[in-house]
């Protein structure tokens, strides 16, 4: 009797002897799996095309390049959710040339995914049978795929409605000077409590804005609008941003990149967007160019939609605008000595040091707000983009201001030089007792049984994530309390979502916490780190679906679950436990009279943060 052939499971775990898992694998593999997309991604915008590199076709004369701010060289799982495929391709890879099948059976929906295994088993010579179940869901997707291709203009419209009354504060004054700081953020993580005494308190960057002020320098302000319980509305934000703008707590003056939204800008986007699509016609051929560079050709199928969506796309529609928005912002702006924004190497990013650096304004350091996890790969790039020749490197700050070694050893990791980094205080995380111990709870007869539930950014997720607390909360009884904390950048109700009834609450995490003796939380927030931190026993939601986002992705002392099955039995099986300081000082730098922001703050005016070689503006 024959023996039964292997089976590899694409989206779950393996259930025994014979059979493989990619996610599985991917994660075994995961150190030399990211190197190699990493390395394949750089390859792409390197890859010649009529004598000319891929990432060189697509810079402008003012030099904006857009493959910098395309999704692809982007690199993020939130936005770009087939980077997850890509990996789990290059893994099935791996495992095909070990294994060395002579034929392949595969079962599958996903028309691109079928596309692409085929186009590999023809490279590797195997033979292969695709046996597909259509489903309204694959053909959801694909007419998804063909609507993204062609809402270029339509996207435009929507923001420019959305976004006009943004243009009120466009007036406010900026300040120039010695004492001038410009700050690049989000006009989100607000306290909404502060707010409402028009006193400016953003959780990304805590003190550092009250100790500027009280150290002299005025705060220049460019916020990225975000729909946040402070603001859920861009007339709410104009009319926020304007109160702040007339209190001294006010932390300085504020501006959205949106409050330079007029016909100029609009039109020059248009003329961008034209261009762009040139680009397109002219580089049609690149599965051609990959194929004749020694790229892995069969994954374009993948890769596709992310460059489609780039370059005649919604991305590309907002791509276009920022540049524009962010030149002529910063044109505006009297000559600054130093800037801070937060660095997480976004689209808008690029656009904005761009346009920094044209206009001769001084230092720029990126600022890493919360933790650099393993799979966010918007941090990490192939060490050419970051220490090779000037012409092929990503456009970077002067420096990247770094808030604990897990952060400095992540970078680093990545090809990050000592020189590029700088030590600061973790200004998000100076409110962690010192003491070691969990918060004290608060006794309110539950008998240790309140469950917080803290939702991330992506709504997919976040909707698996209530489901399955949903359903273990059945399984658990009525003893058992959950409450539901949303993202501030996805602030949903779960009665409205999926339908169950629970308290939402809001306001700081630190001072929640005390409510609770559990936390579950999304697979991709900081707030679990937080909760983590503190003290608390910690459940993350992780499905074999979705790649481990989570900042605990490896740590010990934290449970991953996919079932609800899973989560009732960690629930039942939690005691609360005490982080020392210790732990908590491997993640972060938590000198509460920020000494190092301080230092930093100062050699601005000595001239000790030399620009470094990594300005972009010499490529080309």
């Amino acid at each position: 009797m024959a023996a039964e052939a292997p089976v590899i499971f694409w989206s779950k775990a393996s259930g025994g002897s014979g059979q493989f898992s990619i996610p599985a694998l991917l994660e075994e593999r995961a150190i030399a799996v990211r190197r190699r997309y990493l390395s394949l991604i750089s390859a792409l915008g390197r890859m010649e095309v009529d004598g000319i590199p891929l990432q060189r076709h697509l810079q402008d004369t003012a030099g904006n390049n857009f493959w910098w701010m395309g999704l692809l060289a982007e690199k993020s799982p939130f936005k770009t959710p087939d980077l997850y495929q890509t990996l789990k391709l290059l893994t099935l890879e791996e495992l095909l040339r070990s294994q060395r099948p002579s034929a392949l059976s595969l079962h599958s929906e996903d028309c691109r995914l079928a596309e692409a295994i085929s186009a590999l088993c023809k490279d590797l010579g195997i033979h292969i049978k695709v046996v597909r179940k259509s489903s309204l869901r694959a053909r959801i997707s694909r007419l998804k795929g063909m609507y993204e291709a062609g809402q270029w203009m339509i996207y435009l419209c929507a923001h420019i409605i959305r976004r006009w009354p943004l243009r009120s504060l466009g007036k406010a004054q900026w300040r120039g000077g010695r004492g001038a700081i410009f700050l690049c953020s989000y006009f989100a993580h607000l306290d909404s409590e502060a707010a409402l005494d028009s006193r400016f308190h953003s959780r990304q960057w805590g003190g550092l804005p009250e100790m500027l002020v009280q150290e002299g320098h005025h705060l220049n302000w460019l916020q990225n609008f975000w729909p946040s319980e402070a603001a859920p509305r861009a007339r709410s934000g104009a009319m926020l941003a304007q109160a702040f703008n007339l209190s001294r707590s006010g932390a300085g003056t504020h501006k959205f990149v949106d409050s330079f939204l007029n016909t100029r800008v609009i039109w020059k986007a248009i003329r961008s967007g034209f261009w762009l699509r040139s680009r397109a016609r002219s580089l049609r051929n690149l599965p051609v160019e990959m194929q004749r560079s020694g790229l892995p050709a069969w994954l374009w199928p993948i890769l596709e939609p992310a460059w489609k969506n780039s370059i005649i796309g919604r991305v590309a529609a907002a791509n276009c605008l920022a540049v524009h928005l962010f030149d002529a912002a910063l044109r505006d702006l009297p000559r600054q000595q130093g800037a801070l924004y937060l660095f997480e190497n976004q689209a808008w990013e690029k656009a904005m040091l761009t346009a920094w650096r044209r206009h001769g304004h001084g230092s720029i350091i990126g600022v890493i707000h919360a933790t650099v996890p393993f799979w966010h790969l918007y941090y990490a790039e192939d060490p050419i983009n970051v220490s090779g020749p000037l012409d092929v490197r990503i456009p970077l700050p002067d420096a990247v201001a770094v808030n604990g070694e897990a952060a400095r050893a992540a970078l680093q990791s990545q090809g990050y030089q000592g020189a590029q980094l700088v030590s600061v205080e973790a200004l998000r995380y100076l409110s962690t007792s010192e003491s070691g111990n969990p918060p004290k709870v608060k006794d309110n007869g539950s008998n240790g049984r309140r469950i917080l539930i803290v939702g991330d950014m992506e709504p997919s997720g976040v909707r698996e994530l209530l489901q399955s607390a949903q359903n273990a909360a059945a399984l658990l009884g009525n003893d058992w309390q959950f409450s539901f904390k949303p993202h501030p950048a996805f602030a949903i109700q779960p009665d409205a979502f999926i339908g169950w009834q629970i308290p939402t609450v809001s306001g700081s995490l630190q001072e929640l916490l005390a409510d609770f003796d559990f936390v579950v939380s999304g697979n991709s927030t900081s707030a679990s780190l937080d909760a983590f931190l503190a003290g608390k026993p910690v459940m993350i939601f992780h499905s074999w679906r979705q790649l481990n986002l989570s900042p605990l992705r490896g740590h010990a002392g934290v449970e991953f679950f996919e079932s609800p099955e899973q989560l009732a039995a960690c629930l039942q099986g939690k005691d609360a436990v005490t982080r020392t300081v210790s732990a908590r000082d491997a993640f972060f730098f938590r000198n509460a009279d920020l000494h190092r922001w301080k230092k930093l703050i100062n050699s601005w005016a000595s001239n000790e943060v030399a620009t470094q070689s990594v300005r972009s503006e010499s490529i080309g």
